[in-house]
């Protein structure tokens, strides 16, 4: 075999070494990308509720809607909550279990950046999560458009839920209604609300017992 044709040879298996690899990556960032779930707004619309902070008595209101797959039941509820003082607006959203929890949770709007967030206590129906925003987060929330939440599936594919915010601006402006002027459903929610606040206050003032199943565990 000649000197020429050896080197040919050679860089023909280089080559072929070459595509092989550009195309492992291209597997790899293929399954990087995020799995997109387009959520359609589910329930009467936008809701504002507003009541005092049991113990600073401080007024409190935030405005939740629920969403859903397309014709299928709500599987994410996003509640913006807002404070009379200097605290920055936090996002709370109520999310389907089968996720993994130590990574947390990132909220953006289409286009700009996102925010970290972590999960704070999980039912059987679901996991609630939060994360503090700036104002400026809300300010572009209340002009519409589409808010991203991240999150990650157990298999490490990662999942961005979309929620279309119309409507949002108006209820976040307008008027609270305080709780007992909401109706039966809503009024359970803010109940099963409270409830898991006060879980989750229990949970940071006693360690968690081995066989706790609601104390978010990474999976």
């Amino acid at each position: 075999m000649s000197c020429a044709f050896r080197r040919l040879a050679a860089v023909a298996a280089l080559l072929c070494l070459a595509d092989v690899a550009w195309a492992k990556e291209r597997a790899a960032a293929a399954s990087r990308q995020s799995a997109r779930s387009e959520l359609t707004a589910a329930g009467v619309g936008w809701t504002k509720v507003c009541f005092d902070e049991p113990q600073g008595r401080r007024p409190i209101c935030y405005t939740t809607r629920d969403f859903a797959e397309e014709g299928g039941t709500p599987i994410v509820s996003l509640e913006v909550f807002e404070t009379k003082s200097e605290e920055p607006p936090q996002l709370r959203m109520f999310v389907p279990l089968g996720l993994a929890l130590k990574p947390g949770i990132r909220v953006g709007l289409e286009r700009g950046e996102q925010e970290s967030g972590a999960f704070d206590i999980c039912f059987p129906a679901g996991c609630y999560a939060s994360a503090k925003v700036p104002a400026t987060f809300v300010d572009a929330m209340r002009r519409g458009g589409k808010l991203i939440l991240s999150v990650k599936r157990l298999s490490g594919e990662e999942l961005d839920f979309s929620l279309p915010l119309d409507g949002f601006g108006k209820a976040f402006d307008g008027p609270g209604a305080a709780p007992e002027e909401i109706d039966a459903e809503h009024r359970k929610r803010l109940q099963d609300e409270l409830a898991g606040k006060a879980a989750a206050e229990r949970q940071k003032l006693s360690p968690p017992s081995p066989g706790d199943a609601t104390t978010p565990q990474s999976r």
